[in-house]
């Protein structure tokens, strides 16, 4: 399968190209063109001229477009799920719902009525009247965690707005966007969205680029604050949503056996496959030393003991996910296939599992009975 970005309506290559790897194998797989700033000038371009024609449609025939987008996107989830599985590592079922995701993201958007002006005051003295207009060219750019649902949410709001977008993903995984400017090729004016992949380099020369007038970018902290500063230089509105640890503050006037249930349940949904999720509930690992307020120990152990009803194990069960770790499991999931395979448990079970596994071997170095093993292959977040 050949991978193409999408330049006003058209599919084009580079003369540059970069390996896009399967983390389950750690090999490459396919080849992912590396856009030239000369491409991103001529996205900008498409983007810039597709915008006033686009802002003029009505609400209701962006929406029906949008829509027309959304079910292009549904109509080829089997076949872009693949894809994203290969180059993001999640489960096909896993992949397959998260473009459904993005289909769903992209259908609701369009059924919110939306009115442009407001009149906020008419006294015969004086009118008021709030007006939105949209702004004009969105560069967008996506992380690898979830590359086409929050593609589809950047898309959504942008262009219903009246916007026109180019859209960089993630470098790790920039083949199934590709996919998705396909189908704007299909069903959306040229130059409403254009789809270019590259690496750094790319992400820098979108942020900087004097024809754009906005970013929305999500992502890590770090790179967050490269996005802002390089933008800084045009002046441009940037959206900012960033990765970090956010605790679970528990206040003394709580009511301790109906907020327990919540708080523990939280670590059965948290965990992902493979550990990569910029979504992940860090901050109940951390629970017991960051919740230090007096009379909360309940807390702790009430959500401790919720997690453990979750995952269903004893400490026999974290022992030999250890030991399935240092005998070099190839990756987190495939840890806990081995040590839960007779005793089948729903895929969120196995999750949290994996999760108490790993902190189990942390525990064990720090007792001395340090176990040498080999970690999934997580990717720093950016």
């Amino acid at each position: 399968m050949e991978f193409t970005h999408t330049i006003n309506g058209k599919a084009e290559t580079s003369d540059r190209a970069f390996d896009v790897i399967n983390p389950a194998t750690a090999q490459p797989f396919a080849k992912c063109p590396d856009a030239s700033r000369e491409q991103l000038d001529r996205a900008v371009a498409a983007a810039r001229r597709a915008f006033d024609p686009w802002r003029k449609l009505s609400f209701a025939d962006r929406r029906k477009l949008i829509a027309d987008f959304a079910h292009g996107l549904a109509a080829r989830i089997d076949e872009i799920g693949p894809v994203l599985t290969r180059e993001q590592g999640k489960p096909l079922g896993q992949a397959k719902w998260e473009i459904g995701g993005g289909v769903h993201e992209l259908e609701a958007m369009c059924a919110i009525d939306f009115k442009p002006e407001q009149l906020i005051r008419n006294d015969g003295k004086h009118k008021v009247e709030l007006v939105y207009h949209p702004l004009g060219v969105v560069g967008a750019i996506t992380p690898w965690n979830f590359p086409i649902i929050l593609a589809a949410h950047k898309i959504a709001h942008g262009l219903y707005a009246g916007n026109t977008m180019v859209l960089k993903p993630s470098p790790y995984t920039p083949l199934a966007t590709l996919l998705m400017g396909e189908v704007a090729r299909d069903t959306l004016p040229p130059g409403v969205l254009n789809t270019i992949a590259g690496g750094n380099d790319l992400g820098q020369w979108i942020t900087e680029h004097a024809g754009i007038d906005r970013i929305s970018f999500t992502g890590s902290v770090a790179t967050g604050k490269r996005v802002m500063a390089s933008a800084a230089g045009t002046l441009k509105r940037v959206t900012l949503e960033l990765g970090g640890n956010d605790p679970a503050i528990v206040l003394e006037d709580a009511n301790l056996d109906e907020i327990t249930p919540n708080v523990g349940r939280w670590p059965d949904t948290a965990a992902d496959p493979l550990g990569r999720y910029l979504a992940t509930l860090r901050r109940v690992a951390a629970l017991a030393p960051a919740v230090v307020y007096p009379g909360h120990g309940p807390v702790i152990h009430a959500a401790s003991d919720r997690a453990a009803e979750i995952a269903g194990h004893h400490d026999e069960r974290l022992d030999a996910a250890a030991a399935a770790l240092a005998e070099g499991a190839e990756s987190a999931y495939d840890a806990a296939q081995l040590i839960w395979r007779d005793e089948p448990l729903g895929f969120h079970e196995q999750r949290f599992a994996l999760v108490e596994a790993i902190s189990h071997l942390e525990r064990l170095a720090a007792t001395g009975r340090a176990v040498e093993h080999r970690p999934a292959r997580w990717r720093p977040p950016g």
